[in-house]
């Protein structure tokens, strides 16, 4: 781990404060207002990835008067298969314009194969399942070199049938994976 990641992970632990979730139909009010009572902004990386224009510009502007946590929305921490390293090269890029220190995702299923489901679907809540995923935490971290959270999905229906309690899956993934839990 470089010296970088060590101090964006501290920061992780440390960070707290009244964030907003970025969007687009306010942030004509946040660039012209700049509220002091929020703390910093969540966006997601997806909405501005291999985009010119007004609202990458916008962003670009925002990260100067507050720190940008990049939180995404296609991940599929749970599919087989992680995005392309196409993806990756994006989400790096975007991560060093926006200087977010971490990036989070769902810990969700949301890609089978090529096709992006774009539904945030639960997972098996199995031993096997926990390795699969810290496997994958493991991976994202090399790839995008900064720290990465996962984020509970809200879910209608309990499948505890699967297996493990919801706690204790997410539990022993963080404890594998040694990753931080996106509150």
């Amino acid at each position: 781990m470089t010296a970088s990641y060590l101090r964006a992970k501290q920061l992780c632990r440390n960070f707290h404060g009244i964030g907003l979730g970025l969007r687009w139909e306010f942030l004509d009010d946040l660039l012209s207002q700049q509220p002091k009572e929020i703390d910093f902004l969540e966006f997601s990386p997806e909405n501005y990835m291999g985009r010119g224009g007004y609202f990458p510009a916008s962003l670009e502007r925002l990260s100067h008067f507050y720190p940008l946590l990049s939180h995404g929305l296609t991940m599929s921490v749970g599919s087989a298969h992680l995005p392309d390293e196409g993806y990756f090269k994006s989400l790096r890029e975007e991560l060093k314009k926006s200087r977010s220190p971490i990036h989070s995702d769902h810990l969700s299923l949301g890609q089978v194969g090529p096709l992006q489901l774009h539904e945030l679907l639960p997972l098996p809540r199995t031993p096997q399942y926990v390795g699969h995923v810290a496997d994958h935490i493991a991976a994202i971290e090399e790839r995008l070199q900064c720290p990465f959270l996962i984020e509970n999905i809200s879910s209608y229906v309990d499948i505890e049938a699967e297996g493990m309690a919801e706690v204790d899956f997410i539990t022993a993934i963080l404890e594998r994976s040694n990753s931080g839990l996106l509150l």
